[in-house]
């Protein structure tokens, strides 16, 4: 059953998220008093990154980014910054961007527990589940009493199968806070659909329940709390009857048929850039949306082209005595190795966190080749990480003069004017994405969420999230999407 996923996939998350709790025009003050204590003291960390709040808060996503960067850049160790970016990128699902910050922070702070169990939010989101386990056991060294760690070691192990250890991890949860709402619904759905204990899954529903009383889960658990009661009183014939396993014998059912409860094989990250986390954000789980408000999902970036480079000539063969090469193509011809040598090494410096070097690559490359498109676009979208935005813009502008028929630029151009408040623009690239490709699922959802986070605008949504959904019916996007629609009455 497919909605098992949903409350298990539900989860309070980040903790460092910043919910909106003002008005524009208050956000606005706010800010200007902030640049004007910015230029009195401009190096320091903490009032870059209250701008950077405030920027994030307001929807200004590029500015929130730039000024955790300038943050951070003074003080490598003001882990505040470092937690808020890392967020930020989980939220836009930049999960390379999300992990390089990380990884730099974790060099500074090697034993901060946020940081610890950030990365492993990154590792679980880009379903990386081992080395994910093994990041959230060396939080709960760090923190023993880290419910969120101990929870989602529990979703982990639901995700490899192995149901009684994903069991035992959200009873430790629930040991250490009663309170826990997402835990008694993950255990609910866990007795109804992996152990077929009707009655245990009734009463950890009716706990859920009991502490929380609005979200898109509530309404299903409703529904399947009520479905199991049907269930529960129907009358059979005797033999008929389900007998409940208790946890002794499922214990030695399990033994029995090991070979079936193995842990699946890791899949490949979703996000192809391999970002996290970004993908941002994940969602911001920390603040979850009210009922009827537009899922918490946001758009992932396209990946890094790989180098384009030269194609070996074939052996053996010789040139025609009569065709030698002149100086003029000669010359051609070694700009365009060059450029392809620059991109290459681009390509390598980009991979490995290295933004400035593969910049300056690819710099080299269009003083040899204006027209080289790959690398236009992978400044874009190495301009985009450092925050500049309007750089970023310009590069995939270029990158669409020279093949108009590239979706993923008219795609990350849509991302940017997201971010920079020009919704109807952003509407519009994302629709010359789709116009391009038609099942370029991740432009739909695009179109999706300026229309229901940005204009407020619901019921235009909906198709589009239903497209997404046709196109990528299994991503955990779609799940949440799914939950979302199942709680305003559009499951069709």
């Amino acid at each position: 059953m497919k909605c098992v996923f949903l409350l298990i996939l539900f989860l309070t998350l980040t903790g460092c998220g910043h919910p909106p709790d003002g008005s524009s025009q208050d956000y606005d003050q706010k800010i200007k008093k902030i640049q004007r204590d910015l230029e009195k003291d401009y190096k320091n960390p903490r009032i870059h990154t209250n701008l950077g709040v405030l920027y994030e808060k307001k929807g200004i996503l590029d500015q929130a980014e730039k000024h955790y960067r300038v943050a951070i850049e003074i003080d490598p160790q003001f882990t505040e910054a470092c937690i808020n970016l890392t967020n930020l990128y989980i939220t836009q699902k930049d999960y390379p961007g999300a992990l390089q910050t990380l990884q730099k922070a974790l060099e500074e702070n090697p034993n901060d527990p946020h940081l610890d169990y950030l990365l492993a939010t990154v590792l679980r989101e880009t379903k990386q589940y081992l080395e994910a386990l093994t990041q959230y056991e060396k939080v709960l060294k760090l923190d023993p009493k880290n419910t969120l760690a101990q929870n989602y070691m529990g979703v982990i192990f639901y995700e490899l199968k192995e149901y009684s250890k994903s069991e035992s991890s959200f009873q430790k949860t629930i040991a250490l806070d009663p309170n826990f709402a997402d835990a008694y619904g993950n255990l609910a759905f866990l007795y109804d659909f992996s152990f077929h204990d009707k009655k245990k899954a009734i009463e950890y529903y009716e706990k859920f329940l009991n502490l929380k009383s609005e979200g898109p889960n509530v309404a299903l658990a409703q529904d399947l709390l009520k479905k199991a009661k049907e269930e529960i009183n129907r009358p059979l014939p005797l033999s008929e009857t389900p007998e409940r396993e208790d946890k002794e014998s499922r214990e030695i059912k399990k033994e029995n048929t090991a070979k079936e409860v193995k842990a699946q094989p890791k899949p490949s990250p979703e996000e192809p850039q391999t970002h996290v986390p970004e993908a941002k954000s994940e969602t911001n789980e920390a603040n979850p949306p009210q009922k009827k408000s537009p899922p918490p999902i946001v758009i992932v970036k396209t990946p890094l082209l790989t180098p384009s480079m030269p194609s070996p000539a074939p052996q053996n063969q010789v040139s025609p005595v009569d065709s030698p090469p002149t100086p003029k193509t000669q010359s051609s011809l070694n700009a365009k190795n060059e450029a392809a040598h620059h991109f290459s090494l681009g390509s390598s410096f980009q991979a490995k966190g290295k933004n400035a070097e593969a910049i300056a690559e690819y710099e080299k490359v269009l003083r040899l080749n204006r027209s080289h498109m790959k690398a236009h676009y992978n400044l874009g979208i190495l301009y985009k990480w450092k925050g500049e935005s309007e750089k970023a813009a310009r590069e995939y502008l270029e990158v669409i003069r020279l093949d108009p028929n590239f979706a993923k630029a008219y795609y990350n151009l849509g991302i940017i004017l997201k971010t920079q408040g020009k919704w109807d623009e952003a509407i519009l690239k994302f629709k010359s994405a789709i116009q391009i490709d038609i099942r370029y699922s991740d432009a739909y959802l695009g179109v999706a969420l300026v229309y229901s986070q940005n204009k407020k605008d619901i019921q235009r949504s909906i198709p589009y999230y239903k497209k997404y959904l046709l196109l990528s019916p299994s991503s955990p996007t779609a799940v949440k999407i799914k939950g979302w629609l199942h709680s305003i009455g559009e499951d069709g």
